[in-house]
């Protein structure tokens, strides 16, 4: 899964992953942000090593 795009003002973030593209909501939590894909909550990391 890749975030490829993020939208601050709307609050949403754009995946990539092998089964297509997909636009999931994101909230704030504890000065950390979320979003939610397949109904599980995943942290928005911005460094370019995030996962490895």
């Amino acid at each position: 899964m890749l975030v490829s795009g993020i939208n601050w003002s709307c609050n949403w973030v754009q995946v990539i992953t092998i089964t297509g593209t997909y636009t999931c909501p994101m909230e704030e939590r504890d000065d950390d942000f979320y979003f939610r894909f397949k109904n599980q909550w995943h942290p928005v990391t911005l460094s370019g090593n995030a996962g490895l």
